[in-house]
């Protein structure tokens, strides 16, 4: 007996009992399982390429009061590569946010039992100022008076329900990056504080002029400060300096009257010089 020829693309047709048979899952979960035995699914390929792009594995903070939404979103960032850390109350988030500073990005669902993803919102950013948490707001709502509402009360962006995966991972990256830079430029205008404050308070030791402000190196040259620096009371020095080009303008005699050059006004009620024979 002849066997069945194959179908035409070359492939056996796939069914539940065909080891390639491909399932899906809620699609706002995003979960899925390989296709092909030994092959890993186009998504799962994607999966992979998003633990490569995220080497520090940035931490991110999930809120939602919904048990089951919750679980499906620890599963698709831990399959992504993130670190996470959960809350189903907004109390408990913010307790959270209190004591972790390695959190960058939190996942926050607005509608919430007793506190709302808002009220969260201006909670974070009236009591944590140092903070360079990214706020992503999950919401059902996406009218325009709900966003102006939302970026008033301290959220950096919105994700419609439902979401598609990608989108989600797209925007937690893209908000990891931004807290990252902030934190960095934060961490390096502290410094830049601190070297300004201690570059005043060893400016007390070198001398310096006092009409012209100029400082005076180890070789015995004076140079003007580009940089604007203010002394406070305790900066100043002990000892008077003063650099040669202001001693000089000072020890010069006063200029003379040009010739030709009118003689001034005499002042009102004064008596007129007397006139030489």
């Amino acid at each position: 007996m002849d066997a069945p020829a194959p179908p035409a693309h070359g492939r056996a047709r796939q069914s539940p009992a065909n080891p390639g048979f491909r399932r899906r899952r809620d699609a706002q979960a995003g979960l899925c399982v390989p296709g092909r035995a030994g092959r890993p699914s186009a998504h799962n390929r994607i999966l992979t390429m998003a633990i490569v792009t995220v080497p520090d594995r940035p931490k991110v903070l999930l809120l939602d009061d919904d048990p089951g939404m919750l679980g499906k979103l620890e599963t698709m960032l831990d399959q992504w590569g993130f670190r996470t850390v959960t809350a189903s109350e907004a109390d408990k988030a913010f307790d959270i946010l209190v004591h972790d500073d390695e959190i960058r990005v939190a996942v926050v669902d607005y509608m919430l039992q007793g506190m709302n993803g808002f009220e969260l919102c201006r909670k974070i950013r009236s009591k944590l100022h140092s903070s360079t948490l990214h706020i992503l707001i999950l919401t059902a709502k996406s009218g325009k008076a709900q966003i102006v509402e939302g970026l008033g009360a301290g959220a950096d962006d919105f994700l419609s329900k439902p979401f598609h995966p990608d989108e989600l991972r797209a925007r937690i990256l893209a908000g990891a990056r931004a807290a990252k830079v902030q934190a960095e430029l934060r961490r390096q205008l502290a410094q830049y504080e601190t070297a300004l404050r201690l570059l005043g308070q060893a400016l007390q030791f070198v001398p310096r002029c006092e009409s012209c402000k100029k400082i005076r190196d180890l070789d015995g040259n004076w140079h003007k400060l580009k940089v604007s620096i203010s002394f406070g009371e305790e900066d100043v020095n002990r000892h008077h300096f003063t650099c040669p080009e202001c001693e000089s303008l000072k020890s010069a005699p006063a200029a003379m009257p040009e010739a030709g050059a009118q003689p001034a006004a005499p002042t009102p009620g004064a008596s007129p010089a007397p006139k030489l024979a």
